[in-house]
């Protein structure tokens, strides 16, 4: 997961301040001629689940889980891991809402 280093809840412009994570999301590799091998599909889609699966245990649901929310971490052009981004959408399972 993308780490977010404070949330400020400003009245006129709220604002989220996280990572940086220089590359693209994997909505680019989505296309027929982007595709990744197999393992990195798998691997990255394990570790994705295991991420989804920590937020929920904290509590959280993320909702909107999608190849553009998805930031793909380069090392020498290629995709090596994803980090999980956006949680604009987050669902606070504990809030009374």
């Amino acid at each position: 997961m993308v780490q977010i280093y404070d949330a400020v809840a400003d009245p006129q412009a709220p604002y989220i301040v996280m990572e940086y994570v220089e590359g693209s999301t994997l909505r680019p590799y989505c296309r027929a001629d982007q595709l990744q091998s197999l393992e990195l599909i798998v691997e990255l889609g394990f570790k994705c689940a295991m991420a989804l699966g920590y937020v929920y245990r904290q509590g959280l649901i993320h909702r909107d889980v999608k190849p553009a929310n998805l930031l793909a971490v380069l090392n020498n052009g290629s995709v090596t891991d994803v980090k999980i981004s956006d949680f604009g959408s987050v669902l606070n399972l504990a809030s009374d809402v």
